[in-house]
């Protein structure tokens, strides 16, 4: 069974990827997520997941980085996870079967 990761969109957008990969209510959802990644603390933090899937047992991991995410990724203990963009390029290099859900495009720089 293949993983899926998805990389950190913005805000709500976030969900509506999860909404769209999932046909209907999952049993439970295992996501990991990490401090940083702005999307996934507001959907956690408002409860935007469990609304939309009441029947759903939805379980937030924190994550300390992206390695340790991904690595959890691919043994199974967590279904879904938001992380930058340099993880997951070395966890496919050590042949982690991952799958790409949705990308934000770089951070402006700062003035």
């Amino acid at each position: 069974m293949r993983n899926i990761i998805k990389l950190a969109l913005v805000g709500l957008l976030s969900v509506s990827t999860i909404a769209v990969a999932a046909e209907s209510s999952p049993e439970a959802l295992r996501i990991g997520y990490q401090k940083g990644s702005i999307g996934m603390v507001l959907a956690k933090s408002h409860q935007l997941l469990e609304k939309r899937y009441p029947q759903s047992k939805i379980s937030w991991v924190e994550f300390p980085a992206g390695p340790q995410m991904l690595e959890a990724l691919n043994v199974g203990s967590i279904d879904l996870g938001s992380t930058g963009d340099i993880p997951p390029i070395f966890a496919q290099a050590a042949g982690a079967d991952l799958v790409y859900v949705g990308v934000e495009p770089p951070k402006p720089k700062p003035k």
